[in-house]
């Protein structure tokens, strides 16, 4: 692979269901049984914070292999009411790591 096979985008509501489930098949069983990944994934996108422009999905051979979304988040050093963990995550494919 060529560092042009690879396109880098903008998500689309079309690719949500995709990228959910890139997002489970990516977190399952990893830490602990099943995941919440996809879940947090879906209510990001609603969240007044989420930050939609960098909401980017990675495509190879027209296929989504990897994503990655960020949200506003306040500074390390004080506390984040609106979410419990990172202000961004990246999620690949596990047949694709990159």
């Amino acid at each position: 692979m060529k560092e042009r096979d690879y396109i880098i985008r903008q998500e689309t509501k079309a690719d949500h269901q995709t990228v959910e489930t890139l997002t489970r098949e990516a977190f399952w069983n990893q830490s602990v049984p099943g995941c919440n990944e996809h879940y947090f994934v879906h209510t990001m996108r609603q969240h007044p914070d989420f930050v939609p422009a960098l909401d980017l999905v990675l495509e190879r051979e027209g296929k989504i292999i990897a994503s990655e979304l960020s949200g506003r988040c306040p500074p390390p050093d004080t506390h984040c009411t609106a979410c419990s963990c990172e202000s961004h995550g990246i999620h690949n494919c596990p047949d694709c790591r990159i």
